[in-house]
């Protein structure tokens, strides 16, 4: 997974790959049949898809602790003699069984219907780059604080919170330390080639952190609740990759979302920023 910069943590996951620079990137299904209704005309698999992380509570032996590691996702599928499954065709057969996942796996949790639009903006103030956060709701949310990430989910300036009441709302990060300008309204093709490769503005912020602080201020049940993206990754594939196979979250910051919701918060004026 290539961030365009080198790696704080390189782990020992990606030492388990021949191919240590793309391998952990690739999708890594497998089925295997392991028996053939010929009456039925089915045939029965055992497969596994992609690994996850898989955290788990050790309370016994001890203090209460964390074990993290990757944790297969094993099922059990049929299909047509007619038409045999394999690694790739598998990845979206239908009916998949996860017949043992239950037993320690937990039940995702529901994201609350917020209406919470969010989009984040690179803006310049006085040379330097402030990256604006703009959000608004449907509804009151209450206290929002947004901390920006870099690609291994560290902070890159301290978090802002600020009322989220059915308004706009602009949460403003100023990193003094990064000149920026205005974009110019025509740019040669040199020009456009250099914004596009800005590695310094590209890469700075990758992922972002957004908490309603408590969610009884829109009725919607009681407590915090944090809902995070991951860093935009280079994934290495190659034609013979199915992407899509791969597993995904909300990726990056530049594309506008909302959570909880379908709603899509209409662009501010300029000067309203």
């Amino acid at each position: 997974m290539d961030s365009g910069e080198p790696p704080k943590w390189t782990g020992w996951y990606f030492d388990m790959f021949e191919d240590r620079e793309d391998g952990a990137s690739k999708a890594a299904d497998i089925i295997a049949d392991y028996f053939t209704l010929t009456n039925a005309g089915k045939v029965a698999y055992l497969g596994t898809e992609g690994p996850r992380l898989g955290v788990f509570i050790v309370d016994t032996g001890g203090e209460p602790r964390a074990m993290v590691g990757p944790v297969s996702r094993g099922y059990e599928v049929k299909s047509p003699i007619a038409d045999r499954l394999s690694d790739r065709t598998a990845r979206k057969a239908p009916d998949k069984h996860l017949l043992f996942r239950d037993s320690f796996a937990s039940k995702p949790l529901p994201v609350p219907p917020l209406g919470l639009g969010v989009t984040v903006t690179n803006c310049t103030n006085d040379g330097k780059l402030e990256v604006r956060v703009l959000v608004a709701a449907d509804r009151p949310i209450g206290p929002v604080t947004i901390t920006l990430l870099d690609h291994h989910a560290d902070p890159l300036a301290p978090s802002l919170t600020q009322k989220v009441d059915g308004n706009l709302v602009v949460f403003p990060f100023l990193f003094p330390e990064v000149p920026h300008e205005e974009k110019k309204a025509e740019v040669s093709e040199r020009e456009r080639y250099e914004q596009m490769f800005n590695r310094k503005i590209k890469y700075l912020v990758e992922a972002i952190s957004v908490r309603i602080e408590d969610l009884s201020h829109s009725g919607l049940g009681k407590g915090p609740y944090d809902y995070f993206t991951s860093p935009s990754v280079y994934h290495g594939a190659t034609s013979q990759d199915d992407v899509n196979a791969l597993l995904t979250r909300p990726s990056g910051v530049y594309s506008p979302f909302v959570i909880g919701g379908s709603w899509h918060p209409e662009p501010a004026p300029a000067d309203e920023w």
